[in-house]
């Protein structure tokens, strides 16, 4: 991706309403390594300070660790 297509992907996610689509776009550019491992979470696992705001929290997936850090 050259840095005009990265501007682009910024500006479709974050400049507009929220959409999981174009989102988990954005991280998996973001992330080279990310395992498809979604999940929600309910209740405990949601802090009190942002229950009055949030129901449930989704996750999209897990950043798989570099086995090789220098190689990057």
């Amino acid at each position: 991706m050259n840095k005009e297509q990265a501007k682009e992907l910024i500006r479709n996610t974050f400049e507009s309403s929220f959409n999981k689509e174009k989102f988990v776009i954005f991280i998996k550019n973001l992330l080279n390594r990310i395992e498809k491992s979604p999940f929600m979470y309910r209740g405990n696992f949601i802090s009190d300070a942002f229950k009055q705001y949030i129901s449930t929290l989704e996750r999209i997936g897990r950043v798989e660790p570099n086995p090789l850090p220098h190689l990057i």
